[in-house]
C-alpha cells in the first residue's frame, strides 16, 4: 500500500471514530492493539485488509465514502442545503415538508444527523414528545 493510501485510511477511520465519540481501544474492539492502530490512524503503518473490514464491520462505518471522496463532499453539501430547508420548514411549521424531507433522508446513510433533527421537529410540531422527551429538552432551553 502507498503511503498516500495508508494516510488515506488512516485518516478515514479517524474522522469514522470520532464522529461515533469513540476511544481508540472501544472503536477497536481488540481486533489490534492501540498502539498498532495509533500508527495506523497518523499514516505510519499499514493495516491488513481483514482487520481493516473487522473494525468496519463492528462500527458499521459505510466505506463508500473512502472508495469515492467526491460523495463525500456531495453528500456534505447536499446535507446542509436539506438541513436548511429543514430549518426553514420547521420555522414555517410546515409538516408535510419536514416529514419529505425526513423520507428523503432515510435514503441516504450519511444523513443520520438530518434523520435525526427531522424525527424530533416531526414530533415537535405534532405535539407528540412523550414527557420523558420533553423534561430532556426543557433541560437545553
Amino acid at each position: 500500500m502507498e503511503t498516500m493510501e495508508r494516510t488515506e485510511i488512516g485518516k478515514f477511520l479517524y474522522q469514522e471514530r470520532k464522529k461515533r465519540h469513540l476511544t481508540q481501544k472501544n472503536f477497536l474492539g481488540g481486533i489490534v492493539s492501540v498502539s498498532q492502530y495509533s500508527r495506523v490512524e497518523s499514516g505510519e503503518q499499514d493495516l491488513r485488509t481483514s482487520e481493516f473490514f473487522k473494525i468496519v464491520q463492528l462500527n458499521h462505518i459505510n466505506i463508500t465514502n473512502l472508495l469515492n471522496p467526491n460523495d463525500q463532499r456531495d453528500n456534505k453539501e447536499l446535507e446542509d442545503k436539506k438541513l436548511n430547508e429543514l430549518a426553514i420548514a420547521f420555522y414555517e411549521r410546515d409538516l408535510d415538508k419536514i416529514k419529505q424531507i425526513k423520507d428523503e433522508s432515510k435514503k441516504n446513510d450519511a444523513f443520520t444527523t438530518l434523520l435525526l433533527d427531522a424525527t424530533l421537529m416531526e414530533k415537535i410540531l405534532e405535539n407528540n414528545l412523550d414527557a420523558n422527551c420533553n423534561n430532556k429538552l426543557n433541560t437545553f432551553s
